[in-house]
């Protein structure tokens, strides 16, 4: 794609979180997954990223997949319906407890990989709890929590919020 405002192909891959490599299918579920986390409904509090960043970052998400599907030359698909909302677990999980409920769904690791486009050591960072292997910025983890729950059709509610907040006395921030 040319023009002004083109951000150029690894940029879009870059803010979707995908790689070079990756087919249109799975630019497809990355621009989901994203469009759902920065709609607002799939991010718990967030005091360090507002209504006005999620906004911004979720245009900046929707202009890449447009320019993304321009240079694969497929068509700009209509975005696929979000996700019934989850039911809240009957109590908040701590990692081996997310690793149990996963693990009584079926669900492997690599699905769960699959399914979230969360890398398969960042997920097994959060079951086992290791936060010193989780990226330093609350956020991310807090989005990679809520897309774990959402991928086994729990909401993030207190899950989320209370793992954050075992993270950041980990990280002596709270």
């Amino acid at each position: 794609m040319t023009g002004s405002g083109a951000m150029g192909e690894a940029r879009c891959r870059e803010l979707l979180e995908v790689d070079a490599g990756a087919g249109l299918d799975e630019i497809r579920r990355a621009h989901t997954f994203l469009k759902g986390l920065y709609s607002g409904s799939g991010l718990p509090s967030m005091d360090e990223f507002g209504p006005a960043a999620q906004a911004r970052v979720l245009a900046e998400v929707e202009a890449a997949y447009a320019e993304l599907c321009g240079i694969l030359d497929a068509p700009h698909p209509p975005p696929r319906p979000l996700p019934a909302p989850a039911r809240e677990p009957d109590r908040i999980l701590d990692g081996p407890a997310l690793k149990r409920t996963r693990e009584a769904a079926g669900v492997t690791l690599d699905r769960m990989a699959a399914e979230t486009n969360v890398r398969l050591a960042y997920l097994e960072a959060l079951e086992e709890e290791r936060f010193r292997d989780l990226p330093s910025a609350a956020v991310i983890v807090r989005g990679y929590l809520t897309a774990y729950l959402a991928a086994l059709g729990l909401g993030a509610g207190a899950t989320v919020a209370d793992y954050a907040l075992r993270f950041q006395r980990w990280q002596g921030k709270a």
